[in-house]
């Protein structure tokens, strides 16, 4: 058996996955700057991620996927955290968690094998909206996630 996939379908995935890595690659930015506390640029984060900065920044914009090396060392800097966690409502619509939104929220911390941290996520969606289930997505890049049903 054969799986049939269009040209329009394929284009849409890759740009939806391209959207993902975008916004998770903005997020981990911003992310790192308030570790930091101070303003950084794009340079020296490619620098920190040991990515040449005109590739990340096509990462960044949405512009091509990593690949290759980029991907591991992507995937050995990021280590789980609150952003990666979405809600994904009854319509299929999907929030990623708001820094800072409230108390106790999950640290931005790095995990070693067998670790654990404890706090909430929280996010803003419309009203009316009606919370599904959540993501958790380990590593963007690794393409593994777990999900969750909203009691």
């Amino acid at each position: 058996m054969f799986a049939v996939t269009s040209k329009k379908h394929k284009t849409e995935s890759n740009a939806s996955k391209k959207l993902a890595v975008s916004k998770y690659l903005n997020a981990e930015f911003l992310a790192w700057e308030a570790r930091l506390g101070e303003r950084q640029t794009l340079t020296g984060w490619a620098k920190h991620l040991g990515i040449e900065q005109a590739v990340l920044n096509k990462y960044v914009r949405g512009v091509r996927l990593p690949t290759g090396e980029n991907v591991n060392r992507l995937a050995e800097k990021f280590s789980p955290n609150v952003l990666s966690i979405y809600l994904v409502d009854a319509e299929g619509y999907v929030y990623q968690a708001e820094l800072g939104a409230r108390e106790g929220q999950l640290d931005l911390v790095e995990l070693g094998a067998g670790e654990k941290t404890k706090g909430w996520a929280a996010y803003s969606i419309p009203e009316g909206a009606v919370p599904a289930y959540v993501v958790f997505r380990p590593n963007v890049f690794a393409g593994v996630a777990l999900r969750a049903l909203v009691p």
